[in-house]
């Protein structure tokens, strides 16, 4: 009940009253990726980057991302899952992605021995 996004306005008034405080809305259902690439930078690391959309009418904490590197013959070599804290430099630990708002991400990858043929990413929380 409490991340139906139906029963939750409601909830929050009556908790406003209450002086009490709800978890976080978290719907991974609601975000969506506009754009995403993968790219090599001149000094040989790469760049991972999207921009990330919150369709939710409530912010929502920014997930985590697992990157997978692929082969070219299309096998996972190396695997890292990016905590919020890893890519939201310099705001706050609890920074929310505003309801209907959008927020481009990068990360910067060292270049592994594998030559990278491509990649794949989720989101989770």
């Amino acid at each position: 009940a409490l991340q139906n996004p139906k029963i939750r306005p409601a909830l929050e008034k009556i908790c406003g009253l209450a002086h009490c405080r709800l978890p976080d809305y978290r719907n991974l259902a609601e975000l969506s990726v506009l754009r995403n690439s993968f790219s090599e930078l001149p000094n040989g690391h790469y760049s991972f980057d999207l921009v990330l959309n919150n369709e939710a009418v409530f912010p929502m904490p920014y997930p985590n991302i697992g990157l997978t590197l692929l082969t070219f013959g299309g096998q996972p070599f190396a695997h890292r899952l990016f905590q919020p804290s890893d890519y939201l430099a310099g705001q706050p630990e609890n920074a929310r992605l505003a309801a209907n708002g959008a927020a481009e991400i990068r990360l910067e990858i060292a270049a592994p021995k594998t030559k990278v043929g491509g990649f794949h990413f989720d989101l989770s929380y």
